[in-house]
């Protein structure tokens, strides 16, 4: 009976001494949340905000634990891993919440950055430029531009943002706003320009095409509008 009460006692101990640590927040097994999701949500954007990844990752972990359909949980998570400095970690994440929303560009962005800064440089090319080749897409040649861009490979990335702009024929303004980006980060202002007032032809009310004609001084009116060289 007293080997009995010696047990009993012990598993009370135990007991005792998991809802404390549980009490503090600590992820270990066996501790289960009972915050609701918002919560976890809102103290890991806190977290963020206030510029310590380090704990938002485990608000967002759990979140994703409970919610792993979630492409913002799978986001959230993925960037606090990446502004944690965690790169490798970052990918599966910010992977599976862009092939929850694939026409997001802002997962897109975030899945591509943590890749190359995981070192994956040569693996997001390569299937960022067999995307391109299979689905001829405007929005394929224009991620592998900004990507080839980002590695400092400008002829490449030239050549990524001119197949872009000729797939679209100057309908839209984004490659032709691409293409002033290429040209002002080779600072090639005349060029710029040029894509600038090509935009504009385009569209004259969209307010970025408008922000950067603000920003180079330029005279909005009809003697500014250039035709896209792409267009039929």
């Amino acid at each position: 009976m007293a080997r009995s009460r010696r047990m009993s006692m012990r598993h009370a101990t135990t007991r005792r001494l998991v809802m404390a640590v549980c009490g503090t927040g600590l992820a270990l097994a066996g501790c289960q949340s009972t915050r609701p999701v918002g919560l976890l949500q809102r103290d890991g954007e806190a977290a963020m905000l206030r510029g310590q990844p380090h704990e938002a990752v485990g608000h967002f972990q759990e979140w994703v634990d409970r919610q792993p359909q979630r492409a913002d949980a799978q986001h959230a998570l993925g960037m606090a891993l990446l502004e944690s400095g965690r790169a490798s970690e970052a990918v599966g994440p910010l992977t599976v919440a862009w092939d929850h929303e694939e026409a997001n560009e802002v997962y897109f962005d975030a899945m591509a950055r943590a890749m190359r800064e995981a070192g994956r440089d040569q693996s997001l090319i390569a299937t960022l430029g067999s995307s391109a080749t299979e689905r001829g897409r405007l929005i394929d040649y224009m991620r592998l531009g900004r990507n080839l861009q980002a590695m400092g490979l400008m002829d490449e990335a030239h050549q990524a943002f001119r197949t872009a702009a000729d797939i679209d024929a100057g309908r839209t303004v984004e490659p032709q706003l691409a293409m002033a980006d290429f040209f002002r980060a080779l600072d090639r202002p005349a060029e710029e320009t040029r894509r600038v007032r090509m935009a504009y032809a385009i569209d004259p009310r969209d307010e970025r095409v408008l922000a950067r004609i603000g920003e180079l001084e330029l005279i909005p009116g009809p003697s500014l509008a250039l035709p896209p060289e792409e267009r039929p």
